[in-house]
């Protein structure tokens, strides 16, 4: 081969955009994607399911290279919301790396809430974060969007706003959870900042409730969420001599172990020994411990999830009246 010729194929090789394997894919992305489902006649959805299938058996025979291709794509999608979301749903299927997880958490947070079901969304989010993915953006995207009320039909579960917030801001550290629910509740939105009083007072941390009392009267916000907030501002100490089943090396044991109890346990949702004798025997101490398991149990956006959450909130909110979270300083 000519020298001349030679370096124009080594240099046309380095090109962005030059064929890494990928261009098929790509060809296939821009033919497909780039349309919001919530425009389309049922008809019109029908004929873009058939070519979203093309596009997915199209990936599923390599998955590593498609991995690599889809990782690419989604780090530069600025502009389709939709193929932000499905191009994620793939990804997932072909890959639970740590890497695919972070690029499908940034993804999400581009994603038009009104185009997806909003169940699947947190549930993707829920999987990427047990992956290690910062999903913080992506529970703010979902808090602030509306009409995110889902009912997902195979799975017989209904997932309201409320749950869907708890869910993903339950799955963030108590550090994060406190930053998002302030700018949530600071957010000028009449809707987003209530629930971003639930967040914080979720948090049960000092600088968390020191945020909700000082927002004043709750007396406007949704009957639920006041209700809630009414009640992780005032201390739960534990009624003395309570009877309890397990020693606190037995109760730390569980929790480290959430979700995935040893054979015979269960969590503490609706399971009275757990949970008295959690009350009984932990410490000021184990308020982290309890905090992450917390963090968790939450597994999908299922009641069952939820359930274990507000149970091991109920926990926590005991241990941090042991240790002197609403004792005046």
């Amino acid at each position: 081969m000519p020298r001349t010729l030679l370096f124009l194929t080594l240099l046309t090789s380095l090109l962005p955009g030059a064929d890494d394997g990928c261009a098929l894919l790509r060809e296939a992305k821009e033919s497909t994607y780039g349309f919001s489902p919530a425009s389309l006649s049922k008809l019109e959805k029908t004929a873009k399911l058939q070519a979203l299938d093309r596009f997915w058996k199209l990936a599923k025979p390599d998955p590593k290279l498609s991995a690599g291709c889809l990782r690419l794509m989604l780090e530069k999608e600025r502009n389709d919301a939709f193929f932000s979301f499905d191009g994620s749903q793939l990804l997932y299927s072909l890959d639970r790396s740590a890497p695919s997880a972070q690029v499908i958490a940034e993804a999400l947070a581009r994603v038009e809430l009104n185009d997806i079901d909003s169940y699947d969304y947190v549930a993707l989010a829920i999987e990427v974060s047990k992956a290690g993915a910062d999903i913080s953006a992506a529970a703010m995207n979902f808090a602030r969007a509306r009409n995110v009320e889902d009912y997902a039909a195979g799975a017989g579960l209904r997932m309201n706003r409320e749950q869907g917030i708890v869910a993903l801001f339950g799955r963030l550290p108590a550090d994060v959870a406190v930053a998002k629910g302030k700018a949530l509740y600071q957010s000028g939105d009449t809707v987003a900042s209530a629930y971003g009083l639930l967040v914080l007072a979720l948090a049960l941390t000092p600088e968390a409730l020191a945020m909700v009392r000082g927002a004043g009267d709750i007396g406007a916000l949704p009957a639920a969420i006041r209700r809630q907030i009414s009640t992780l501002l005032s201390r739960n100490a534990p009624r003395p001599g309570m009877a309890h089943v397990y020693r606190r090396e037995q109760l730390l044991a569980m929790m480290d172990s959430a979700p995935n109890y040893p054979a015979g346990m269960r969590g503490p949702s609706g399971n009275e020994d757990f949970l008295s004798s959690a009350f009984a025997e932990l410490q000021a101490a184990d308020a982290p411990v309890v905090r992450e398991a917390r963090r968790r149990s939450i597994v999908d956006p299922s009641v069952s999830s939820l359930l274990q959450y507000y149970a091991y909130t109920h926990m926590l909110h005991v241990v941090e009246t042991k240790a002197g979270l609403y004792e005046k300083k």
